[in-house]
């Protein structure tokens, strides 16, 4: 019950507005019931005044104490208390659960990496009652590439209008394009629930994950900065071309000792010069066309002209 044995302020009917409250049952905390006796049936638990043959139900003989008295909480007067029914209609039309998002894709990651930050998805118990959740597993597919981790923090039971998280993390076992499902099952309608998982696993390793040159006067040359492309799969990788692309591409230059091949497990570098031509804050990328997968791969490069 979302007012609970003991009441809840927020569904009190005496002291909201039932048109603007969002509760499904408002908790009825004035008034009694009032059940009629007489002496003729009963001489105990009935207060009847005197001169009269009839009384009410009551805890004492003497005076009127209801026996029904409505309370926080459920009570005999008015059980759960009164239903707003526009709430309740809507609810029961609404999903009892929600899963968002429903999916999860993962940016273009090294073989036998993993990506620094989870990606998560977040399940919200929006029905009257209790979720129990029975299992969550990742299956099909590619599923080895994907993992929960940490442990989901959805376990057991989830409240009513609770919510919990799974993390998901991406460890590409080969390139090209990788995908699986987590499945999620509990007790409520619509299970199972799924979140598909999508990434892409590259051969092709670079790091620094991008270059900031210091300020440079327009017109002269910086000192280099260094790209180092690793070829972390198992196969030769073709190198096609290693160009400079963007904005201001015509500010940065480069050398390289990389070919048209790399041989598995082996490195080759990049050496970029920024030369600005005008003042003020420079970028473009470069650019990494292979087929290790994911192909091109990208190293933003930035400086300012001075």
């Amino acid at each position: 019950m979302e007012y609970g044995n003991s009441g809840n302020a927020n569904c009190n009917s005496t002291t909201v507005n039932p048109t603007t409250n969002a509760c499904y049952f408002y908790d009825v905390t004035q008034g009694d019931m009032d059940v009629p006796c007489q002496t003729s049936i009963t001489t105990s638990d009935c207060y009847i005044p005197t001169g009269s043959t009839y009384g009410v139900l009551s805890t004492s003989t003497s005076s009127y104490v209801p026996a029904f008295a409505a309370t926080s909480g459920w009570d005999f007067a008015t059980g759960i208390g009164t239903v707003n029914a526009y709430n309740f209609v809507s609810a029961l039309s609404a999903p009892v659960v929600s899963l968002s998002p429903p999916s999860l894709g993962f940016a273009l990651q090294a073989i036998g990496t993993t990506n620094t930050v989870a990606n998560i998805a977040t399940l919200t118990n929006t029905s009257m009652g209790a979720l129990t959740f029975m299992s969550f597993v990742i299956g099909g597919g590619n599923s080895g590439d994907f993992a929960l981790s940490p442990s989901p923090n959805c376990s057991g039971t989830l409240a009513y209008g609770g919510s919990c998280q799974f993390s998901v993390t991406f460890t590409p076992t080969a390139a090209g394009p990788r995908k699986t499902l987590l499945t999620i099952t509990d007790n409520k309608a619509g299970s199972p629930r799924k979140v598909m998982l999508t990434g892409v696993g590259t051969a092709a390793s670079l790091s620094p994950a991008s270059l900031s040159f210091p300020s440079e006067t327009v017109g002269t040359s910086s000192s280099p900065m260094m790209i180092t492309l690793h070829n972390v799969g198992s196969a030769t990788m073709n190198i096609w071309q290693i160009s400079i692309a963007g904005a201001n591409a015509a500010d940065f230059s480069k050398t390289t000792t990389c070919g048209s091949t790399l041989a598995a497990m082996s490195s080759c570098t990049v050496t970029v010069t920024f030369k600005p031509t005008a003042t003020g804050a420079r970028s473009a990328s470069v650019l990494f066309s292979d087929d290790g997968g994911g192909s091109p791969q990208a190293i933003g490069v930035t400086g300012t002209g001075t």
